[in-house]
């Protein structure tokens, strides 16, 4: 008689915290990539039925507005919380850090480091860390996947006790493999391509000065953080770019399609875990323009142009339209450039993942 497969549960929590982003879509694509694995020893189990998120879509899940979840938060109601009741898996993999951990009865905790940025960076976040609770469950639990080699170290400064629990799993994107398709409102060429959300430590105002100063027609078009925020408008106005700045709500398709068009990606930031707009362009051959960092030197040191992220005239040079910005295939020649895609692909991040749970078992 065979052995019935172990159970590893997902719980619900950033699935109800964010509608889209970086964090949501790792664990959208782990569980689909196990799911597809079909692997006879491992079977995903999301511990909810309801949640809140456009990367996690399949029969059985009810997809609500995001309203009552944040609702309840301000109530002071934790929307997650009963979506981390845990019996009956073998391995719990925590999607966020709120509320108490919570642990198998007969099973293990597995918790995800993204970033020590509000550790890091305390001055960017004047109200203390969004993820509060982060270093009482990475406390809790057996293993740590951290995202990058420059995650663990930041970690380890402030708990070296832990070192033997983190496994490193770099992030993994499958954008290439998507169909490329134009958006609706379709940006004039050249534009510059920026990804994610515009909290002070992304840096952004670099880019936004270096492109006043050089003039031109160089569009930016500004992805997945939402509308401008009136401080935003003001400050586009009094630079002079409020023609050449627009921001666009895209799919996958549409993003890839504006990855594989624009001059260059840029991710000019102070602080990251990863930066998974590296490897989206990388999939993309698309020219990267990123802050000289450590972990982008450890993600994109080989295929990025680095730059001081203070110094507006090393951006203004990298960005004057004249400028030649060499694709990832051009740096890495083809055979280097596959090597990396498949680095930095889905299967192999879900691999390394399900080996991590078997060694638990």
């Amino acid at each position: 008689m065979s052995q019935a497969p172990a159970r590893i549960g997902f719980d619900r929590q950033i699935f109800c915290l964010l509608r889209r982003g970086g964090i949501s879509r790792y664990f959208a694509g782990l569980i689909s990539g196990l799911e597809e694995q079909k692997a006879p020893d491992l079977e995903p189990v999301l511990l909810f039925r309801r949640h809140a998120n456009d990367h996690l879509a399949r029969p059985g899940l009810q997809c609500l507005p995001m309203a009552p979840f944040a609702l309840a938060r301000r109530l002071g109601f934790d929307p997650a919380a009963r979506s981390t009741a845990c019996d009956g898996v073998d391995v719990l993999h925590a999607t966020y850090y709120l509320g108490q951990p919570c642990r198998p009865d007969h099973g293990s905790l597995v918790s995800t480091l993204h970033d020590m940025t509000p550790e890091c960076f305390p001055e960017y976040f004047p109200g203390g860390s969004p993820h509060r609770r982060k270093l009482e469950w990475f406390e809790h639990s057996d293993r740590i996947v951290s995202i990058s080699v420059s995650s663990a170290a930041d970690l380890l400064e402030r708990a070296p006790h832990l070192e033997a629990r983190i496994r490193v799993i770099p992030l993994a994107t499958g954008l290439g493999a998507e169909p490329p398709r134009p958006p609706a409102l379709r940006p004039c060429e050249p534009f510059l391509l920026y990804v994610g959300r515009r909290e002070r430590y992304k840096n952004l105002p670099v880019v936004l000065e270096a492109l006043a100063r050089l003039g031109g027609t160089t569009a930016l078009v500004l992805v997945g953080g939402g509308p401008l925020r009136s401080a935003e408008r003001r400050q586009l106005s009094a630079l002079g770019l409020g023609h050449r700045v627009h921001t666009l709500a895209a799919d996958d398709q549409e993003l890839a399609w504006l990855y594989r068009h624009c001059r260059a990606v840029v991710v000019p930031s102070l602080a990251e875990g990863f930066s998974l707009p590296l490897i989206e362009a990388l999939a993309c051959d698309a020219p990267v323009l990123a802050s000289a960092i450590p972990v982008h030197r450890e993600v994109a040191g080989d295929f990025a142009i680095l730059l001081d992220p203070g110094w507006i005239a090393a951006w203004c040079d990298a960005l004057e339209e004249g400028a030649s910005l060499t694709r990832p295939q051009g740096r890495l020649g083809p055979a280097g450039w596959q090597q990396r895609v498949i680095t930095y692909s889905l299967p192999r991040m879900v691999a390394e993942h399900a080996a991590l749970y078997r060694s638990l078992l």
